[in-house]
């Protein structure tokens, strides 16, 4: 099975839509995909680990995906490009994710409160966002792949973005997300 965490309902709604996933309980699912919105930050992904744990048998085999936005230092960049995520630092630890030569990668820094421009001194990297270090830390012992798909939404600067503009930022990536998940990371046959 391939578990997909948003933290938002609104990043969770394009994923929903091109699956067809049905609602169930707090979930959405369908014969290969469940997605669950975990909420924002450290706190809440701790509280939908702990709920996806009790609530599904998750296996080494399964995969964890986290897909979302994350705001971007690296001007170079470009809003609405994807990344793979290859790896992840926060609290002076560094986590590395295999390298699968899937998309354009980057490194991301991730922290438990909101990060801005008055405080871009404190990245190490070129994304930055409020879950990865979280989900990862969380399952590392639980599956063997955990991925991360990231979609540059604004230049530290998350007070400018609105619904609407998240929606179809991933949206717009929607074909290109899928081809990573069944074609590339080689999960058809899950």
């Amino acid at each position: 099975m391939v578990y997909i965490l948003t933290a938002l309902k609104i990043e969770a709604s394009p994923i929903i839509n091109f699956y067809k996933l049905k609602k169930r309980d707090f979930y959405f699912c369908n014969d290969k995909i469940t997605l669950i919105v975990t909420g924002v930050g450290e706190e809440n992904i701790l509280k939908a680990t702990n709920i996806i744990k009790r609530y599904f048998n998750i296996s080494l085999n399964d995969t964890i995906i986290n897909i979302g936005i994350v705001g971007s230092k690296n001007l170079n960049f470009k809003i609405g490009e994807l990344f793979f995520i290859n790896k992840i630092i926060s609290k002076d630890k560094i986590l590395k994710i295999e390298n699968k030569n899937i998309l354009k990668e980057s490194s991301i820094s991730s922290f438990s409160y909101p990060i801005d421009n008055k405080s871009s001194e404190k990245i190490e990297s070129d994304l930055v966002d409020m879950e990865s270090y979280f989900i990862y830390q969380n399952f590392q012992k639980r599956v063997k792949n955990i991925y991360f798909l990231k979609i540059v939404s604004d230049f530290l600067n998350p007070s400018k973005i609105d619904k609407n503009f998240i929606y179809s930022l991933i949206n717009r990536k929607m074909k290109e997300i899928d081809k990573t998940i069944f074609h590339s990371l080689s999960l058809m046959a899950i």
